[in-house]
């Protein structure tokens, strides 16, 4: 196990002075020995960290950022709970990350005691349901939690796959809902992804529909890497959709998907065709022509983020959720 601090923990138990703080647990071994020696290391820092008692909110009373990416991972038990528990006693800690789903559903986000500006989250495709329920109080409520900024790094352990429009709906209109108003005023998403693959689902379409509201760091998607919380000497940084290009949309089945070159081709050579007839004075009709996102209101707008839960707890497409 590796603190990195200034100063280190001299200072105890009197807390220490750094206003930053990163735990990592160093792997000298891979495969199946790296995880237990991981898990190991983990078990040992959440139970030292809370003990003597005494100490806890004092000794880690001036952090204000934090980075574990260790807490990324799958743990369970007693030992997640402890290092949960020292996480809601620091005080001033303002910028956390990397957490699982399961670390973020127990942070208590919709706490009077929750000061968070900046979370980062891992969570995997298929767990969407899970991530949606730890905002559906402060909907419930017509309350908003603190954060600003919210880095959400989709993972695909399993693979992607297409969805059903229905599904795509109630997932769009669970992210929607949950930038849209359960964030600070002003707050935003931004998504990354571990694979290119990924940026092929509804999710990341949501940029170009609610460019305010969502953002895309592709270029951590090309490096593959796991997002960290931001450094306290940079701003909260906004990864705007109008600079990089946007996804094709080859696993997107819905009314999210975007046109391709060819379907924009033909839509517009047929509103051609159609404004030279009229302009003759002959009878034409107007063309149907595809959806547009971003021009036209989706039909999942306004569904609240309980009714796409619902939805999503109702389809075999999440199997168990």
């Amino acid at each position: 196990m590796k603190c990195e601090s200034k100063p280190f923990l001299s200072e105890f138990p009197f807390g220490i002075g750094t206003y930053k703080f990163r735990l990592t647990v160093v792997q000298e071994e891979t495969g199946a020995a790296a995880r237990r020696a991981g898990n190991a290391s983990f078990f040992t820092a959440s139970h030292l960290f809370t003990l003597p008692y005494s100490w806890k909110g004092q000794l880690f009373s001036n952090v204000v950022r934090l980075q574990m990416s260790e807490l990324s991972q799958d743990y369970k038990g007693l030992a997640l709970e402890q290092m949960v528990a020292l996480l809601k006693s620091m005080p001033g800690l303002r910028r956390l990350g990397t957490l699982s789903t399961r670390v973020a559903s127990l942070m208590d986000l919709d706490g009077d005691n929750c000061h968070l500006e900046e979370l980062v989250v891992a969570n995997e495709m298929d767990d969407v349901p899970s991530f949606f329920k730890i905002f559906l109080t402060l909907e419930k409520e017509y309350r908003r939690c603190s954060l600003q900024r919210l880095a959400v790094h989709m993972r695909a352990t399993d693979g992607c796959r297409k969805f059903s429009p229905q599904v795509e709906g109630a997932i769009c209109a669970g992210w929607y809902q949950i930038a849209n108003t359960t964030l600070k005023v002003g707050g935003a998403i931004t998504f990354s992804a571990d694979n290119l693959q990924s940026l092929e689902t509804v999710p990341f379409q949501l940029p170009w529909f609610a460019p305010r509201l969502f953002g895309l760091d592709k270029a951590l998607c090309l490096k593959g890497e796991l997002p960290i919380s931001t450094p306290l000497d940079s701003r909260l940084p906004f990864n705007a959709s109008d600079s990089i290009d946007r996804p094709t949309g080859t696993l997107v089945t819905g009314e999210m998907r975007p046109l391709t070159e060819s379907e924009r081709a033909q839509a517009q050579a047929q509103q051609e065709a159609h404004i030279a007839a009229l302009l003759r004075g002959e009878r034409s009709h107007a063309p149907q022509l595809p959806p547009k996102t971003g021009s036209e209101t989706p039909s999942w707008f306004g569904t609240q983020l309980g009714d796409a839960m619902e939805l999503l707890a109702k389809s075999s497409e999440f199997g168990g959720h």
